[in-house]
């Protein structure tokens, strides 16, 4: 978790959607300008190849790209959450660099290497600095996916580490009851059970 500020510490404020959509926004430029989806994606600067751009709209079930201009109409919570979703699937933190020589002769310098979970890691926390202010709270998940916080009075169920009951058939059930319970498109119906 990010570190929290004066303000949100004294008067903690709930995001609304547009917010949400803005900190989206703000999240892949921030990654984007440090060369995050250079490897995967193969983003450089503001050039987005067609090749993630048909990614994306193959993937998702909109079209994403550009983040910065999607209609009023677009944003909605299951849009942006599978945004943030598909970015983070996408991240890895650049390397060390080396000088190339190109095919027109000129010397150039790139990464030699990528650390995807390193990358995966900085783009959760920086995620999870704001999906935890919107509604009741959201986190991303090591494994990308989005999950409820749930309120104040059980988020320190859902966090605490489980204990071993003995019998691998139990502790699996636990952990897919929480994980079900956590699921944020399920009603309340289905998280009782």
């Amino acid at each position: 978790m990010t570190r929290k500020y004066y303000s949100s510490r004294k008067t903690p404020k709930k995001m609304s959607l547009i917010e949400l959509h803005k900190k989206l926004v703000h999240l892949y430029l921030y990654f984007r300008g440090k060369d995050y989806f250079k490897e995967k994606a193969g983003i450089t600067g503001r050039q987005i190849p067609d090749s993630f751009v048909h990614e994306a709209r193959l993937t998702l079930d909109f079209d994403p790209l550009p983040l910065e201009d999607w209609p009023t109409d677009k944003i909605s919570e299951d849009n942006v959450f599978d945004t943030i979703e598909f970015l983070y699937d996408h991240v890895s933190l650049p390397g060390e660099t080396d000088y190339f020589t190109g095919e027109t002769g000129y010397n150039y310098e790139d990464y030699v290497s990528y650390d995807t979970a390193a990358g995966q890691t900085e783009f959760r926390k920086k995620a999870d600095g704001f999906l935890c202010r919107y509604r009741d709270g959201y986190e991303l998940c090591e494994d990308g996916h989005i999950r409820s916080l749930g309120v104040d009075g059980t988020q320190a169920i859902v966090r605490a580490e489980l204990p071993s009951f003995g019998d691998d058939n139990v502790d699996q059930k636990v952990r897919d009851a929480l994980l079900k319970w956590r699921n944020r498109s399920l009603s309340v119906e289905q998280r009782k059970q």
